[in-house]
């Protein structure tokens, strides 16, 4: 329904690839505003907690609330199939590519990874919640995650959320 109205109106005569980007460089500058935000909410809770309480009374199993960095990640992955629908001569797409760059960085300088499944080989050992689809196009016997609605991250190499993946197959 959204997209049925957005052919049908003209917004300051722009065409719907447009819009979409512009929408999309939004919401990543939105997520980069609250990446900036922990930062800075986890620099403060630092300070604070170094300064009522000396380094060895520390407990040092303190676990740090991961919500927010699972929400945008799955923003990020969100955004990152829009790309790739895309086709990369449009007007913005380099810009969203990497603004979706530094945000992962960003992720990484704090010891967070959103492992890259897409297009690689299934295998049944994979702790992952998957649906499959039948794709006669495959090889006989293959195996291919082809989309994934929440990516895995993993947290200081242990892994704080578990992907869900579509994985094609023709088997």
């Amino acid at each position: 329904m959204f997209t049925v109205i957005l052919s049908e109106t003209t917004f300051m005569n722009l065409d719907v690839t447009t819009i979409c980007l512009i929408v999309l460089i939004v919401v990543v500058s939105v997520l980069m505003f609250l990446l900036l935000r922990m930062k800075m909410r986890m620099r403060a809770a630092t300070e604070t907690h170094d300064a009522e309480q000396p380094m060895a009374d520390q407990p040092s199993d303190d676990i740090p609330d991961h919500s927010l960095v699972l929400k945008v990640a799955d923003e990020i992955i969100r955004i990152e199939a829009n790309l790739s629908k895309m086709d990369p001569s449009v007007k913005g797409f380099k810009q969203i590519s990497k603004a979706v760059e530094r945000i992962r960085t960003n992720f990484e300088a704090y010891g967070y990874e959103i492992v890259d499944m897409l297009d690689k080989p299934y295998d049944d050992g994979m702790k992952v919640v998957a649906n499959f689809v039948t794709d006669e196009s495959l090889t006989p016997g293959a195996q291919i995650i082809t989309s994934i609605s929440k990516p895995q991250i993993n947290y200081n190499g242990i892994m704080i959320q578990s992907a869900q993946v579509t994985v094609s197959q023709n088997i």
